[in-house]
């Protein structure tokens, strides 16, 4: 009986490859940013954190290059994870950030973008019954302003349908990548007291509580 006989083959080589991640992701100034990278395949390669157009990495692997301590690598092995965080995030910290292979072969590496949005409330925290209520909201993006701010009066949505004497106002200035948003309320009542929110069209919030004072005890 005849045989045939099979060459061994060389094993195929296994290449690194990312996992789909977000690749631009916004957070609140101040918030824990996270970028995600997910590599499969990594075998004895190292991931390399920078920030772009920047040479100096961030991290090699898991040693810290960048002596800023709130930028730290976040491995997670058995999801494959070399996330980069970011803890309290400031608008400086936003651009272009690339999660990179240790290889000269450009389809390994991942760019992630990270926007920062700057929001607060300022206005009035305290008001006596018939007093106005002024509360003014700024949300400023790294690159471009958000497309939109809503307010909210103890989680539901508020308009000048609300009631009469409410006042929106909004606006945009490209220059500071800014938008504004004015809420007014004339002849404060007492349910008018509580808890307002700022939201971003990117669900980014912040919130502001107002008292309303009876002074007639």
């Amino acid at each position: 009986m005849a045989y045939t006989v099979l060459k061994d083959t060389p094993r195929r080589l296994l290449i690194p490859r990312f996992y789909s991640t977000p690749t631009n992701v916004t957070y609140s100034k101040g918030e824990l940013a996270i970028l995600y990278c997910s590599v499969e395949n990594l075998g004895t390669k190292t991931i390399i954190w920078r920030k772009q157009p920047y040479n100096v990495p961030i991290t090699v692997g898991q040693l810290q290059f960048l002596n800023i301590n709130r930028f730290y690598l976040s491995h997670v092995p058995h999801r494959d994870e070399w996330n980069l965080l970011i803890k309290n995030v400031q608008p400086f910290d936003a651009g272009t950030y690339e999660c990179q292979i240790s290889s000269q072969e450009k389809q390994l590496r991942r760019s992630i973008t990270l926007n920062v949005i700057e929001i607060f409330i300022t206005g009035t925290r305290f008001v006596e019954v018939g007093g106005h209520i002024y509360l003014s909201c700024n949300a400023s993006g790294s690159e471009n302003p958000p497309d939109d701010i809503d307010w909210f009066k103890d989680g539901n949505v508020l308009t000048t349908k609300h009631r009469p004497g409410v006042h929106i106002e909004k606006k945009v200035a490209y220059i500071s990548n800014t938008i504004y948003s004015t809420l007014a309320i004339y002849s404060a009542h007492m349910a008018d007291a509580g808890t307002y929110v700022c939201r971003t069209s990117g669900l980014l919030t912040t919130s502001f509580k107002v008292d309303v004072l009876n002074g007639k005890y």
